[in-house]
């Protein structure tokens, strides 16, 4: 199986992944910071990464309906 991503996707990726390494190198957040970013609807990580796969794959879908 070979799989390819366009540029887009690729860019947030590499976005996701440093964005996960500067939260794993930043000092570690207490619980009640925790429940505070939670409450605040925190960033997703991953958030742009899984909407430029989904729109990745829809467009690919289509492309073959």
């Amino acid at each position: 199986m070979q799989i390819i991503s366009s540029p887009c996707v690729v860019e947030k990726a590499n976005g996701t992944i440093r964005a996960i390494l500067q939260t794993y190198l930043s000092p570690n957040k207490t619980f009640e910071e925790l429940a505070k970013l939670i409450g605040e609807d925190a960033e997703n990580p991953l958030r742009e990464f899984s909407v430029a796969c989904r729109g990745e794959l829809q467009s690919r879908h289509n492309g073959y309906g």
